[in-house]
């Protein structure tokens, strides 16, 4: 559609170009004429049945209408035809600064967009990194096997005694404003006696409660209670205990073992342990050799990042941050501070992003159809769900790329981790 030239481009920063955009009289009157007709048959003007308004006249009265679609007819494939021919791949969505139609009818655009930038890898083999030796002591491993025992702890029925701390109690609750005496609704719900979330009062007066008993007491609760609803009011409160269930921790042997899981006895479950927690901590450790390694890389490379990127990473860090605590509400110094904290992030992000990149391609390391559908796999195992969904979400969604690359981004980082020196 129209020549291709170097000359065409103009550089305005490591990240941002500007090309120029001629498309020829030959094409933009053959669309214009196109898009003319359109209007023609659909123009209803006053005096002329519709579609039967003089061509004249419906030039004259849509007239930039009309060039406003030849140009978004005819530049998006224009441009696309030039950056091909340039090898340009804009990072953003291009935007068209200027069109305008020349007296011989040339439609001349200037686009402007953002690119990767370029850059030098700095030497990236035979890093220094300090040496993590992953170990597990014994006392850890019996901590892990009390935890197991008292999460596999039985509730039983609390015999020949009262409530005490740690018991689950059924409880029939129901509060009367004293002000006002109107009655609050009955609540009947199961409560774990002595925890510290509980009304004080509460915890208080279910002490030494039987099955069967109920008592009244009273709280006032100040202006200034979490709960606006019970703010400043005083209230009395008709507490029963319907059941008292106690927890009954059994003992750490093979018949404990087994019920746990494929656990031949005690002996085979704490070797399993020892194995998941060394694994853990092997991992942990990688993790943090990774993040020292791209660091030290990172610190030696300058690299101007594309605003775009930034932006969409930051909104994509944010969001990570967020899900953590959805219901909490920030105040505009920590939301301010967040942001700030997630675009320093997202720039990490980034630039580690390019440098694996770049060393993957230097490298030759590529990722594998059969890598994917491994990695797929363990999505699966994972999650607890059957091989097809994952496939189906990860194809519908368009993840796939995404799970490459995150493919590629580990297998560098093993690469370069092999590489170095550790002391």
């Amino acid at each position: 559609m129209n020549n291709t030239g170097q000359e065409k481009i103009k550089i305005v920063s490591p990240t941002r170009r500007e090309l120029d955009l001629d498309v020829p009289p030959a094409a933009v009157g053959e669309e214009f004429d196109r898009i003319l007709a359109e209007y023609v048959s659909k123009a209803k003007l006053a005096g002329f049945r519709k579609g039967k308004a003089p061509r004249d006249l419906v030039q004259r009265m849509f007239l930039a209408e009309i060039q406003k679609d030849v140009v978004d007819s005819l530049v998006p494939k224009a441009l696309s035809e030039e950056l091909k021919a340039s090898g340009l791949r804009p990072v953003s969505v291009p935007v068209i600064m200027d069109a305008h139609f020349e007296e011989d009818r040339t439609l001349h655009t200037r686009v402007a967009f953002e690119v990767l930038p370029e850059f030098e890898l700095p030497v990236y083999k035979q890093v220094r990194l300090a040496r993590r030796e992953a170990a597990v002591e014994d006392k850890e491993v019996e901590q892990s096997l009390e935890e197991l025992r008292q999460r596999a702890a039985e509730y039983v029925p609390a015999e020949g005694r009262g409530v005490t701390d740690g018991d689950y109690v059924v409880i029939e609750l129901q509060g009367r404003d004293l002000r006002t005496k109107k009655a609050f609704p009955v609540e009947k719900t199961v409560i774990l006696a002595g925890h510290a979330e509980n009304e004080p009062s509460l915890n208080a007066n279910l002490a030494g409660m039987k099955p069967g008993e109920g008592k009244t007491f009273f709280v006032t609760y100040p202006e200034d209670h979490v709960n606006k609803k019970l703010a400043g009011k005083d209230v009395e409160y008709r507490l029963k205990a319907q059941s008292i269930k106690e927890k009954k921790v059994l003992p750490l042997n093979d018949d404990l073992a087994k019920s746990l899981g494929d656990y031949r006895g005690l002996e085979d479950l704490r070797e399993k342990v020892r194995a998941r927690l060394l694994a853990s901590r092997e991992s942990s450790g990688r993790n943090k050799a990774a993040s020292e390694l791209l660091e030290k890389i990172s610190s030696e490379v300058t690299i101007e990042l594309p605003e775009s990127l930034i932006e969409d990473e930051t909104r994509a860090v944010l969001r990570r941050i967020l899900s953590s605590y959805p219901q909490t509400r920030l105040g505009k110094d920590q939301a301010e501070q967040l942001a700030a904290e997630g675009k320093k992030q997202a720039e990490r992000n980034i630039k580690n992003n390019l440098i694996l990149t770049r060393i993957a391609e230097k490298e030759a390391i590529t990722v594998t159809e059969a890598e994917v559908e491994e990695e797929m796999k363990g999505l699966a195992q994972a999650n607890q769900v059957p091989l097809e969904k994952v496939v189906e979400t990860v194809d519908r969604e368009g993840k796939r790329g995404d799970l490459e690359e995150s493919i590629l981004f580990r297998k560098t980082v093993d690469f370069l981790l092999g590489q170095a020196i550790m002391e």
